[in-house]
């Protein structure tokens, strides 16, 4: 089974619209969307901007 497969897998167990599997860069390695019109590279680049900025606040909590 290839990624597409699986995130279809995972969206229709968790009752989710799309998933997205991206690299370290926010770029897309895999997606499924259950609509056409679900921008998941837009998505994906989205969840990576958020993923940093939690990681950032994170590290600095960690050192205070």
């Amino acid at each position: 089974m290839d990624f597409t497969g699986i995130l279809k897998g995972l969206c229709e167990r968790a009752l989710a619209q799309g998933a997205a599997m991206t690299d370290r860069d926010g770029e897309i390695v895999a997606s499924w969307s259950a609509s056409e019109g679900l921008d998941m590279p837009l998505v994906g680049a989205h969840c990576e901007i958020i993923l940093d900025a939690a990681n950032e606040a994170a590290s600095i909590r960690g050192r205070t």
